[in-house]
C-alpha cells in the first residue's frame, strides 16, 4: 500500500467499524471522531512543500535560547533570554526574505485564566500571609507557601497580571489585535523591539503569547526552529500552545545542562513520556554549558583529566534513558529505538563559541566574568590555553552543525519516515476500538445466553433494593484509601524531614598547593670576630587544607529535591494500586447484592468500574530548587571556599535545605489535600454511576431478551465482522 493510499483505507475501515457498531451508539461516535483526527494529522505530514519543523526542547533555563542565538546569529543576543517563567516565550523562526517580527498577544480566554490564577495566588498569600503572623499557630493546620512549586503557575499568572498593570497596558485593545507585525532592517534593531514583547523587563511581556521571527538567513530556508519556553512552563496557555506546535515538529534538539542535574529524571520524563506521543521522530540530546561543568571539576590537575571527568556523563545518559526503557514495557520497540537514537549526547558550550567568533567589544557581562573564571583554569591546567582552536574544539559546535546539515539533507526522509509511522499507530488504534466493541458483544451474548429475564429482573430488583448497601460499601472502600493519604502522608513528612536534615551536612575536602614562604634565618660572615646577621629566606612548600565546594551543596539540594518528589509520587502510587482497588470493589457489590448463584453477572460492572479507575490522575510533583540554587550559587565567588566561607555555606546550606523540606511538605499536603478531594468525588459519585449505568445496561438487555435469538445472531455478526476487519487492519495496515 501506498503512502497515498493510507488516508481512504484508514477512512474505509473506520467506515466499516462504524457500520457494524449500530448496537453501540456511543462506539460510532468515537468511529467518526477517531477517523477526523487522523485525516487532519494525515494532510499535514503528506504536505511534502511544509517546512521541516525542528524544535529546541527542554527544562527552562536550560540554555535553549543561548544555544539559538550562538548557533543562527553568531552569538548576538537576538533572542532575549528567559529568566524567569513568566518571561519564557514560544518562538517560531523561519526564513523569508522580508525581515519582520510577528507577535501573537493571549486571547480574552488565555487572559481570564491568568487572572483567575492570579487571584487564586493572591488568595493564597493572602492566607499564608496571615497564618506567618498569627503569634499562636499551635494546632493550626499550615496553608499553602505561596512559594512553593504547586502554585508556580499562579504565581507566574499573578506576576504578568500585576506587571501588565503596573506598565499600564490596554488588555482589551491588545487582545482584540490579535497581532501585530513590526519590520524591521537588520538584527539590532530588530532585537530593540522584540525585547519590548519578550524581554525581561519589556512593556508587552506579560500578553505576549508567541513570538514568529521572520529572518532572511540561508540557513533557514525549507525549515523552521521553535524555541520552546520549556515544557516545564507553568503558564498554561504557553503550554497548549507549545503542544499544539509539537504536534507538527519532525525533529528535537533537546538540551539538558552538563553537570549535576544533566539528563536528570524530569528531563527523561520530558523526553521518554511526552516527545514520542507528539510524533517526534528524529532526536538528538545536547548537553548545554559544557564550560560550567569543566569549571566545576575543582580536583582535575589538567583539562584533560577536566574533560575525560564530564564526558561519563555520556554514560550517565545511556545507563539512564535504558534503564528507564527497560522498566516500562509500554513503549514499543519502534519508538525505543527512536529515543536511544539520541545518545551518545553532544556536549557544547555556547560561550566558548562566542569567545572565538563574537567580537570582545561586543561581550556582556555574563561573557566577561566567565572568561575571567576561564582564565583562571588556563594559569591551573597547563594543557588549556583561551586560543581559537581550543575554544572552538571544546565549544563543539561543529557537531551540531554536522547535525543540522543531515537534518537539512534528509529533509523529505523524514518527512516520509513520519508518514510511515503513520501507519503503525493508526493499525493500533483500529484494534483498540474493535476489541471494544468484540468485548461488548461478547459479554452481551454471554447474557442473552446464559440468562433469563428473571436472572435479570432479579439483578435490577436486588440493585434497587441495595442502593445503599452499594453505595455504603464503595464509600467503605473509598474511605479507607482517604484514611491511608493521611496516614501515609504523616510518614512522608517524616522521611523528607530526616533527607534533608542529612544533606544539610557535606564533607570537607582535601587539597593540597604550593605556597611561598617566608623564613627568618641566621647567617654567619665568616672569621672569629664577625657578628652573626639574619636575613629572610622564601621558599616554596607543600601545604594541605580543607575545603568545601559550592557544587557540592547544590548537588544536595538537587537529591532532596528528586527526593521529595518521587518519594510523594511513589506514595500515591503505593495507596491506590488499581487490580487490587478494582477487586475490592467488586466484592462490594456481589457482598451487597448477596450473589453466590449464577444469577449474578459481574460483567455489568467490571466495564464501569474500570474506567472509573483509569480517570484517577495520579499527582506529579515537580518542586522548583532553581532560586535557591541560583541565589547559593551567587553568594560566593570562588567555587572552593576555605576558612569563614565554610560556616557560611554550612549555615546558607542548612537555611535553604530547611526551605527545600518546608516546599516538599508544602507540596505533599497540597497534593493530599486534591487527591482526597478526587477520592471523595468518587466516593460521592461511583455507586450511584454504577447503579444508575447497570440497571440501564440491564434494561436494554431486557428488551433484547424478547427476541433472544436474533440478538444473539445478530452480535455474533458483529463479532465475526469485528474479526474479520481486525485481520484486514493486520494485513493492510503496514
Amino acid at each position: 500500500m501506498t503512502h497515498n493510499d493510507l488516508l481512504p483505507k484508514i477512512a474505509s475501515l473506520y467506515s466499516e467499524i462504524e457500520a457494524v457498531s449500530v448496537k453501540f451508539p456511543e462506539m460510532q461516535k468515537e468511529c467518526r471522531k477517531n477517523s477526523d483526527d487522523f485525516g487532519k494529522q494525515y494532510e499535514n505530514t503528506i504536505n511534502e512543500n511544509r517546512r521541516l519543523r525542528i524544535a529546541i526542547i527542554g527544562q527552562v533555563k536550560a540554555g535553549k535560547s543561548s544555544f539559538l542565538n550562538t548557533f543562527l546569529f553568531d552569538g548576538e543576543e537576538v533572542l532575549p533570554k528567559a529568566a524567569t517563567p513568566k518571561t519564557a516565550n514560544l518562538t517560531i523562526i523561519r526564513h523569508d526574505d522580508d525581515c519582520r517580527v510577528e507577535i501573537e498577544f493571549y486571547n480574552q480566554s488565555d487572559w481570564d485564566r491568568l487572572i483567575s490564577s492570579a487571584d487564586n495566588y493572591r488568595s493564597i498569600k493572602e492566607k499564608y500571609d496571615i497564618w506567618m503572623a498569627d503569634s499562636n499557630k499551635q494546632g493550626k493546620s499550615i496553608p499553602t507557601n505561596p512559594n512553593s512549586s504547586v502554585v508556580a503557575s499562579y504565581k507566574a499568572a499573578f506576576e504578568m497580571v500585576e506587571t501588565a498593570k503596573k506598565n499600564g497596558l490596554d488588555i482589551a485593545s491588545l487582545i482584540a489585535s490579535k497581532r501585530k507585525c513590526i519590520s524591521f532592517e537588520d538584527l539590532t534593531l530588530m532585537r530593540k523591539q522584540l525585547n519590548e514583547y519578550v524581554g525581561e523587563n519589556g512593556r508587552l511581556t506579560p500578553v505576549t503569547k508567541a513570538v514568529y521571527l521572520y529572518v532572511n538567513e540561508p540557513r533557514l530556508k525549507d525549515l523552521e526552529i521553535v524555541d520552546t519556553p520549556g515544557l516545564n512552563d507553568p503558564v498554561p496557555a504557553r503550554t497548549e500552545k507549545t503542544r499544539e506546535i509539537l504536534k507538527t515538529t519532525d525533529v528535537a534538539f533537546f538540551l539538558s545542562q552538563t553537570g549535576g542535574s544533566f539528563f536528570d529524571a524530569n528531563d527523561v520524563n520530558l523526553l521518554v513520556s511526552q516527545l514520542p506521543s507528539e510524533g517526534i521522530n528524529y532526536f538528538v540530546l545536547i548537553g548545554s554549558r559544557y564550560d560550567s561543568a569543566l569549571q566545576g571539576c575543582l580536583e582535575a590537575k589538567s583539562l584533560l583529566e577536566a574533560v575525560t571527568e564530564v564526558q561519563k556523563l555520556s554514560s550517565h545518559a545511556d545507563r539512564t534513558l535504558k534503564r528507564f526503557l527497560d522498566g516500562n514495557e509500554y513503549i514499543n520497540a519502534e519508538v525505543k529505538a527512536k529515543l536511544l537514537g539520541c545518545l551518545p549526547p553532544i556536549f557544547i558550550s555556547s560561550i566558548m563559541q562566542n569567545f572565538a567568533i563574537k567580537n570582545r567589544s561586543k561581550w556582556d557581562d555574563n561573557e566577561t566574568w566567565t572568561y575571567g573564571r576561564l582564565q583562571l583554569l588556563s594559569n591551573k591546567w597547563q594543557d588549556f590555553s583561551l586560543d581559537n582552536d581550543t575554544l572552538l574544539r571544546l565549544a563543539n559546535f561543529s557537531s551540531i552543525v554536522g547535525k543540522y546539515e543531515i537534518v537539512k539533507k534528509d529533509k523529505h526522509k523524514i518527512l516520509e519516515q513520519k508518514v510511515s509511522a503513520l501507519a503503525p499507530a493508526a493499525a493500533q488504534k483500529l484494534q483498540e476500538l474493535i476489541r471494544k466493541i468484540r468485548d461488548k458483544s461478547q459479554t452481551a451474548i454471554d447474557i442473552l445466553q446464559q440468562k433469563g429475564v428473571a436472572d435479570l429482573e432479579w439483578q435490577e430488583r436486588q440493585l434497587r433494593k441495595q442502593v445503599e448497601a452499594v453505595k455504603a460499601g464503595i464509600a467503605e472502600v473509598i474511605g479507607d484509601m482517604i484514611t491511608a493519604c493521611s496516614q501515609k502522608a504523616i510518614e512522608m513528612r517524616a522521611k523528607i524531614r530526616e533527607e534533608t536534615s542529612g544533606l544539610s551536612r557535606i564533607d570537607e575536602r582535601t587539597g593540597t598547593r604550593r605556597e611561598w614562604v617566608t623564613k627568618t634565618v641566621a647567617v654567619s660572615g665568616g672569621g672569629a670576630c664577625s657578628k652573626t646577621r639574619y636575613e629572610d629566606a622564601s621558599y616554596e612548600r607543600n601545604v594541605t587544607y580543607s575545603y568545601l565546594t559550592v557544587n557540592d551543596a547544590l548537588d544536595n539540594l538537587r537529591s532532596g529535591a528528586i527526593f521529595a518528589e518521587k518519594g510523594i509520587e511513589k506514595m500515591f502510587s503505593d495507596i491506590i494500586e488499581p487490580k487490587k482497588m478494582r477487586i475490592a470493589l467488586l466484592k462490594v457489590i456481589r457482598d451487597s447484592l448477596d450473589a453466590e448463584d449464577d444469577s449474578y453477572n459481574p460483567d455489568l460492572f467490571k466495564r464501569i468500574i474500570q474506567d472509573t479507575i483509569t480517570q484517577i490522575e495520579f499527582p506529579r510533583v515537580a518542586l522548583d530548587t532553581s532560586s535557591m540554587i541560583e541565589e547559593l550559587a551567587n553568594m560566593f565567588s570562588q567555587p572552593e571556599l576555605i576558612g569563614a566561607d565554610l560556616e557560611k555555606l554550612r549555615y546558607e546550606l542548612i537555611k535553604a535545605m530547611s526551605h527545600l523540606s518546608s516546599q516538599g511538605i508544602a507540596a505533599l499536603e497540597s497534593e493530599v489535600t486534591n487527591f482526597k478531594a478526587k477520592l471523595q468525588i468518587i466516593r460521592d459519585t461511583l455507586g450511584n454511576t454504577l447503579i444508575e449505568q447497570s440497571i440501564s445496561e440491564i434494561q436494554k438487555l431486557k428488551k433484547e431478551m424478547q427476541n433472544k435469538e436474533q440478538e444473539i445472531e445478530e452480535y455474533t455478526a458483529c463479532v465475526k465482522s469485528c474479526e474479520q476487519i481486525s485481520q484486514k487492519v493486520t494485513r493492510e495496515i503496514t
